[in-house]
């Protein structure tokens, strides 16, 4: 994938990486959906970024979200549950959670909108 900005999600690795003009900018554990709830493979592009974001369905905080499929209404954001849980973390309902604040943070404030998200 030759673009600019672009996030690639590993499923298989539990890690997202950020590039920057082809070098690698962030690299960071996640957590993927749980049973039932898996996160899409696919590429897509940042829609929507929201610092304070609320998950209506799931009565859920997600801080400095980065949703990028809004069919499926699927973010990049940070989880104070996978945070405090770590490793053990059954997943989330389809987004892709960040453990660290100041990382979730830190991606939010570097990525713009129209980056590339590769989920594989």
């Amino acid at each position: 994938l030759q673009r600019p900005h672009i996030i690639c999600a590993s499923k298989s690795e539990k890690t997202l990486r950020y590039f920057e003009s082809g070098a690698l900018w962030l690299s960071t554990p996640v957590a993927f959906g749980r049973p039932g709830y898996e996160t899409p493979a696919g590429l897509w592009s940042v829609k929507i970024k929201d610092p304070n974001a609320w998950s209506y369905p799931y009565s859920a905080w997600m801080p400095y979200s980065l949703e990028y499929d809004l069919v499926r209404g699927i973010y990049i954001h940070y989880s104070s549950t996978y945070g405090s849980i770590g490793p053990g973390y059954i997943g989330s309902h389809g987004c892709i959670n960040i453990g660290s604040l100041e990382t979730a943070r830190t991606l939010f404030n570097r990525v713009p909108l129209g980056a590339a998200v590769y989920v594989y």
